[in-house]
């Protein structure tokens, strides 16, 4: 079993649950769904409406589209840290836990290097197991990074992290919400996966719909064996909304 500490805190990557949740899938084609949200305290006006829209707008058009079964998805929720384990289960959709809580800084750089460590412990335990697999992350953040430092990490780490998903083909999309893009510039994230939104419960709704969209995208390349990146929405006008 691999064990990867993060500064005050130990994240155990092991088989149980993993195995679980992927036995059954030897031969077949998953698609991988992280959502990364921003759970510092400059977004408690959303604690009531982010569960809201992201099991009406994100996880029901999943299931309209029919290809829950092809999906596992992991929720995480960051500040200046990320709880114990926050990358150990992906789950099925109607499994996905919808609950939202704030409080704390932000490390957005720190957030990227634990999420591409997860995220590659994952898929290589998946080919592993002979699982055909692809992956998309979703970053959401309403500001820049205050407190990556404290965890020994610096933009050049975030960037290197980015780099590494991309190479490894998984998609990448952040969302400014209400924030300069800059960060995700320098990140390295692909511009035109780069898509700023003001800070209102509407634009809320638009990125699980853009989200979403994406997602069975790619669920639906792998599936057909057309490739490993899904159609990128043009601003949100390339999304049906």
């Amino acid at each position: 079993m691999m064990k990867l500490t993060y500064e005050g805190m130990e994240n155990t990557f092991g088989n149980t649950g993993f195995v679980e949740e992927f036995d059954d899938f030897e031969g077949a084609a998953v698609t991988l769904g992280v959502i990364v949200l921003d759970g510092s305290t400059s977004m408690d006006d959303f604690e009531s409406t982010m569960p809201k829209y992201l099991e009406n707008s994100f996880l029901k058009r999943i299931k309209q589209a029919q290809i829950a079964d092809r999906l596992r998805l992991c929720k995480v929720i960051f500040t200046h840290r990320i709880p114990p384990n926050a990358f150990e289960r992906f789950v099925s959709p109607e499994n996905l836990d919808c609950s939202y809580q704030v409080g704390g800084g932000t490390a957005i750089y720190s957030t990227w290097v634990w999420t591409r460590d997860a995220l590659f412990e994952k898929m290589d335990k998946m080919r592993a197991q002979k699982v055909r697999t692809n992956a998309v992350v979703y970053m959401m953040t309403d500001g820049r990074d205050e407190h990556s430092h404290e965890n020994n990490h610096s933009l050049q780490d975030g960037a290197a992290a980015v780099k590494d998903l991309l190479k490894r083909e998984v998609e990448l999309f952040y969302f400014p919400f209400g924030a300069s893009k800059i960060t995700a510039e320098l990140l390295g994230i692909p511009d035109d996966h780069i898509i700023p939104m003001e800070k209102t419960e509407a634009k809320l709704k638009e990125i699980y719909n853009i989200a979403s969209s994406s997602l069975v995208s790619k669920s639906q390349l792998i599936n057909t064996g057309l490739g490993a990146t899904s159609s990128v929405p043009t601003g949100i006008g390339g999304v049906d909304i």
